[in-house]
């Protein structure tokens, strides 16, 4: 895949994040841009909280739990998202507080959690598990289906995390954090078939591959948590094509937003810092943005438009 020469390079551009909200999260993951809402949604998965921003009014909501959070995506029901906790799936309504399940995990183990998810263009809710203390080959890729029914997609998996599709659809892109680098699959998101798996970014001398979102050249950003920064990459080259440093050293997962989808939102973490670390990058476990010039894919809903429960 080449990329559109039409758009502007930033390559040498001193890009710095600015701060959104300074959250003081324990482990903000998973940001989502809610299309509808116009909001901004995250994990703080060790917290056991959802939080919901609106940047036009910086409106600030905290939703506690008595479970971990991996992953919040929205539904066509208003008022009403999809959320993988630790131990299966669940509507919330924002409104009343209502929590509803749907489906639990096959493994159901009180060591493992949920870590982080999407969904595909079919409106299909991909989940990975893992296990709390990160046990090799602990956990699987779930896809939770409008009909109710929840199928293990790529089993024994570590640390699931990045995942995204290309905007025909037709590739599926996926980090194991622990695999140091990207997974492709060919794609069919009506039958949920993948195919022909090929490792297109592979660099162990980098820290570790955690979210991943998707632009609409087809470039892949992902936070490199550890590494202190993002990198845009070239999946078709394995090139990193932009690096963005960022004030602390655990970047998380990011995500495109806003209403033209050219903000680029992303969350941090402090877990397991030492207080002289915490002391010394006093911002981590905030949520930062970037105003870029690349433009990312619309954020896909749960469900099908007449009726988004099973």
């Amino acid at each position: 895949m080449q990329k559109n020469s039409t758009k502007p390079s930033i390559k040498a551009l001193k890009i710095t994040p600015q701060i959104l909200y300074d959250a003081d999260c324990e482990h903000a993951e998973g940001p989502m841009w809610h299309p509808a809402e116009q909001a901004l949604y995250w994990v703080d998965i060790l917290a056991k909280r959802v939080h919901r921003f609106e940047p036009g009014i910086t409106a600030h909501e905290v939703f506690q739990f008595d479970k971990m959070p991996g992953a919040v995506v929205p539904t066509y029901t208003p008022n009403e998202i999809l959320i993988s906790f630790e131990d299966g799936l669940a509507f919330f309504n924002t409104h009343t507080h209502e929590l509803k399940y749907q489906v639990h995990y096959h493994e159901n183990q009180p060591n493992m959690r949920a870590n982080d998810g999407k969904c595909d263009a079919a409106g299909n809710f991909w989940t990975g598990t893992m296990s709390k203390t990160a046990e090799n080959a602990a956990g699987n890729l779930y896809c939770f289906r409008p009909n109710g029914s929840l199928h293990i997609k790529i089993a024994n998996t570590t640390i699931s995390n990045g995942l995204t599709w290309s905007a025909d659809t037709c590739k599926m892109y996926f980090i194991d954090s622990v695999l140091d680098g990207i997974q492709v699959f060919d794609f069919d998101a009506e039958t949920l078939e993948m195919s022909a798996p090929k490792t297109v970014v592979h660099e162990p001398t980098m820290r570790y591959f955690d979210g991943m979102t998707i632009d609409t050249d087809g470039m892949l950003w992902v936070a490199h948590c550890g590494d202190a920064c993002i990198r845009r990459w070239d999946p078709s080259t394995g090139e990193v094509l932009l690096k963005i440093d960022f004030p602390c050293p655990i970047v998380t997962s990011l995500t495109f937003g806003g209403s033209d989808y050219k903000t680029l939102y992303i969350t941090t973490s402090q877990e397991n810092m030492p207080t002289q670390d915490r002391q010394k990058y006093p911002l981590s476990g905030a949520i930062f943005y970037i105003n870029t010039a690349f433009t990312g894919l619309k954020t896909n809903v749960f469900g099908h438009l007449n009726h988004s429960q099973p």
